[in-house]
């Protein structure tokens, strides 16, 4: 598979600032070892274990699924667990590895043409189709004998509504069934009429809405075919979710693009302040160059950004941040955990519209890593796949650049499939993606550190029994334009504080 090369600039940051602010962005275009269309990167890599040494990687990564025999003494991966479970009883019953979500591509096509979608920009030529009535019926079979009784089957693709009625036939033949699994879909929102949304009210189906800020933000990038923006019927959508949900402070997912950076701290405040939003799962667009002046905008509204959100924390007002939150893990963790990175790695799987299985939804779009099908149960030729990212943690594309990351112990390597699809390799990481991280730690870190003691905060990032933990332990998944980082995995309704529900990307 070709890879496409959509990163132009390789970045430097310079982290070692005593001022604490955000980390000055070099940019260097002359550097030919670092090349974005190669399929493996420098064998004499440098690496961050988990014990935070780093050591030369002696070999070359190259992620073909069919070369390189795993040793004996590798991780096992949750495939090859599936392999030997040869339970069939309904609702995940039984012996054996059983997995937490399906995430289901209803389809390939969409009714908006987003100028960032991962779906079409880095795979040209994407075929378009819809899952059949046939595939539904083996899909809930499938789900019968590997999804776990409390599991979820969360609907996604370019726009799973446009598949509405084989949603419909999925959802309601298996309530009918008898299985209790969760439901739910990311969608663009558009398609939310009265009578979409009073039918997900009726199978408690939970909704998380795609929209990028007001509409002077979100008409950049979310538009139509002919090039009108999207933002009054998704507005729409979402105010239908609302009410008929009758959710004061529902959740939605905002992707920025280096066109939407400016402006970025007062959108947000907007959605907080006057329309009660605190739920905003918001992450960048990597799969794109980023210029120095992209990366200086962005200090720039995350400076602004602390201001309001210190403000916000002191008047106890619950909004949650990915932002924050990735800060505040690098200035707290310890220790480096980044095996448990990926729903790859906790029981996750993505199905086609045709009923092919992949690793995640994210690698759906380019077609190449493929486990297995609804039809033919998983492919023991590809077990050993998803234990490969387990043999090497995560690093810069950059690599020297990860011995002195501010980010680094909070670092878990962003989306897998993302890597892949721009690197060719799950180990390797766009600088873009770190570039972006130090400054995130260098523009909040210390606000992190000054607001543990502070009860709102602490409910939001420290306590492990929060809504929003459980919800958004991992993020940039279904939530990442370029959703995964698998990092958005939907686990489930997450309760308000109005004790109404609402959804984790």
């Amino acid at each position: 598979m070709t890879k496409h090369n959509n990163l132009n600039n390789t970045t430097s940051v310079d982290t070692n600032n005593s001022n604490n602010t955000a980390p000055i962005v070099n940019i260097n275009t002359s550097d030919s070892t670092n090349q974005k269309n190669s399929k493996a990167i420098n064998n004499n890599i440098i690496h961050d274990t988990v014990h935070q040494q780093y050591q030369p990687v002696s070999t070359v990564h190259s992620d073909s699924i069919t070369t390189n025999t795993l040793s004996p003494s590798s991780p096992p991966s949750f495939t090859s667990s599936l392999f030997n479970n040869n339970s069939s009883s309904r609702g995940g019953s039984g012996g054996g590895f059983k997995l937490s979500t399906m995430t289901v591509w209803l389809t390939s096509e969409c009714n908006l043409r987003c100028k960032y979608c991962f779906v079409y920009k880095l795979n040209e030529g994407q075929s378009l189709g819809k899952m059949s009535l046939e595939t539904a019926d083996q899909l809930v079979c499938f789900a019968g004998q590997y999804l776990q009784p409390q599991g979820t089957i969360w609907f996604f693709g370019a726009e799973p509504f446009c598949n509405f009625e084989v949603m419909k036939y999925i959802v309601e033949k298996s309530v009918k069934e008898g299985y209790k699994w969760r439901f739910g879909a990311t969608t663009n929102a558009t398609l939310l009429t009265r009578e979409v949304v009073e039918w997900a009210k009726k199978y408690d189906f939970s909704v998380l809405c795609s929209i990028d800020g007001p509409k002077e933000c979100h008409d950049v990038n979310r538009v139509y075919s002919d090039g009108k923006g999207s933002w009054d019927d998704a507005w729409q959508g979402l105010s239908n979710v609302r009410e008929i949900f009758g959710l004061k402070n529902p959740q939605v997912r905002w992707t920025v693009t280096p066109s939407t950076v400016k402006g970025l701290a007062e959108h947000i405040r907007v959605f907080v302040e006057e329309h009660n939003i605190f739920s905003m799962p918001i992450d960048f667009v990597h799969e794109t160059a980023w210029s120095q002046e992209d990366f200086c905008n962005l200090q720039v509204e995350l400076e602004i950004f602390r201001g309001y959100y210190q403000k916000w924390m002191e008047q106890g007002v619950p909004v949650f941040s990915m932002w924050v939150r990735d800060a505040n893990s690098a200035v707290t963790h310890r220790v480096r955990l980044w095996k448990s990175r990926c729903g790859l790695g906790s029981g996750s799987v993505g199905v086609d519209y045709d009923g092919t299985l992949y690793p995640c939804h994210r690698f759906i779009d380019s077609h190449v890593v493929k486990i297995g099908s609804v039809y033919a149960g998983f492919d023991e030729a590809q077990k050993e796949w998803e234990a490969k990212w387990l043999k090497v943690p995560p690093y810069c594309e950059a690599p020297k650049k990860c011995l002195s990351c501010s980010f680094k112990k909070a670092c878990s390597g962003g989306c897998i499939a993302m890597n892949y699809d721009i690197l060719g390799t799950v180990h390797a990481i766009p600088d873009t993606f770190c570039t972006i991280k130090q400054i995130i730690t260098s523009t909040l870190g210390d606000l992190c550190k000054s607001l543990q003691n502070n009860k709102t905060f602490s409910n939001l990032y420290n306590s492990r029994n929060n809504v929003y933990q459980q919800g958004l332990s991992v993020v940039a998944c279904q939530a990442n334009n370029n959703l995964c980082s698998c990092q958005n995995k939907p686990t489930g309704q997450l309760k308000t504080n109005n004790s109404a529900n609402t959804q984790t990307s």
